[in-house]
């Protein structure tokens, strides 16, 4: 059983989201999104925790956190070339 988050919401803002077409199950999926993205932007989830956290699948969450402007790997240029040249050295392998 998962635990439950609770916001307290003044009435006006709730009149206010109700004009703006949100339903409570609306506003609860969005807020899941948002703060799985947070919590793994701030490196306190890994991936696959803040996409399950999130209720949408990994392959959906991936481009939302684009969206967001949140990069899912901080490779330093050293790391990305010898990812690239082992990619490299493998294609060739497979041609053989």
């Amino acid at each position: 059983m998962g635990t439950l988050l609770k916001i307290d919401l003044p009435e006006e803002l709730k009149a206010a989201l109700k004009a703006a077409g949100y339903t409570m199950e609306r506003l609860s999926d969005e807020a899941r999104l948002h703060l799985a993205a947070s919590l793994f932007g701030r490196k306190a989830f890994s991936l696959e925790q803040a996409a399950q956290l999130s209720g949408v699948s990994l392959w959906a969450f991936i481009p939302f956190l684009g969206e967001q402007g949140i990069v899912i790997s901080d490779f330093d240029e050293e790391e990305i070339e010898t990812e690239l040249d082992a990619a490299q050295w493998l294609s060739k392998e497979q041609k053989k």
